[in-house]
């Protein structure tokens, strides 16, 4: 089997390269994950490729994630105009599930390894017009476990249609179809598939940017709204050099229990402009499982 990480249990079970479902943008999960909608952002490599077709200039990202149970995740992403127009990005990512170690069937070592997955991401993103927009991304996924390893293709595709006068996007997402091409243990796993529908709106006389999604995992089920996982999320801006965010993510329900559980799916972040650089921080509750730390940095140039 693939390693998994420690996920939300409503929507594990069917797929392997589960890491793939992991939020990466500090900013994106400071807002509980709701990132379908956004415009011009880097991370659009990972969330919906149309969003790299907002930005103007050239602009690399990278992020630290530390999980749940110690496990370790990152991400590099770049963009850059083309002469012709449109937007190409590129991206690597990384899961660290940190050292096992292996025994055989009586106990006795057998030797130590550090599981692990690899993604590589290429992107093109351009517009139908000045309010509608599209992007495409090409992805290689690679999971290593001891002495084995699987692969797998996937693609990611996007719209974002804008809406000046009301300040508003809407984006449709599709992230990770394809297929696997290796399994250990010649067993190969689905990729997480999902679709991810979602609306930004800024507020005309509040310095706030408001964000809507809907997520369905293909392969799952969670228990409400028939597969369909919902996340509300916004980033306040509190000073040209302060941004605060907040985000509930619906699968945060599906993981309560007992004391100590309220609070799991909730969201807080923040954003520190200087100059051309973004710093991110965001904080992630999943209950009695902990919290997930993300630290990210974006710069324009």
């Amino acid at each position: 089997m693939t390693p998994v990480l420690a996920i939300p249990k409503g929507t594990a079970g069917k797929t392997g390269f589960e890491f793939l479902r992991t939020e990466i943008s500090a900013r994106q999960t400071g807002m509980g994950g709701a990132f379908a909608a956004v415009d011009g952002d880097v991370y659009g490599l990972t969330c919906n490729p149309a969003s790299l077709a907002g930005l103007r200039r050239r602009q690399a990202a990278a992020t630290y994630v530390d999980y749940l149970l110690d496990f370790q995740l990152g991400f590099v992403g770049f963009s850059s105009p083309l002469k012709s127009g449109g937007m190409i990005g590129a991206g690597i990512g990384y899961a660290n599930y940190g050292q096992f170690q292996w025994t055989d069937e009586y106990g006795n070592p057998t030797g130590s390894s550090v599981p692990g997955d690899i993604l590589l991401t290429a992107a093109y993103a351009n517009g139908f017009s000045k309010t509608l927009r599209y992007g495409v991304s090409l992805r290689y996924i690679r999971s290593t476990l001891q002495n084995y390893s699987a692969d797998a293709a996937a693609f990611n595709a996007g719209i974002l249609l804008l809406i000046p006068g009301q300040q508003m996007t809407c984006g449709l997402a599709v992230l990770n179809a394809g297929k696997g091409l290796s399994g250990f243990m010649d067993r190969i796993e689905n990729v997480p598939t999902s679709i991810r529908a979602g609306v930004t709106k800024r507020l005309l006389h509040l310095p706030l940017m408001i964000n809507f999604e809907a997520t369905k995992f293909v392969h799952e089920n969670s228990k409400a709204f028939d597969g369909v996982y919902w996340v509300f999320g916004g980033e306040f801006t509190v000073s040209n050099r302060l941004l605060l965010r907040f985000g509930y993510n619906s699968r945060g329900g599906e993981e309560r229990m007992g004391a100590g559980s309220r609070v799991t799916g909730v969201a807080v972040g923040m954003g520190i402009l200087l100059r051309n650089l973004r710093i991110d921080y965001s904080r992630n509750s999943y209950g009695v499982l902990g919290s997930v730390n993300t630290f990210g940095v974006t710069a324009d140039f």
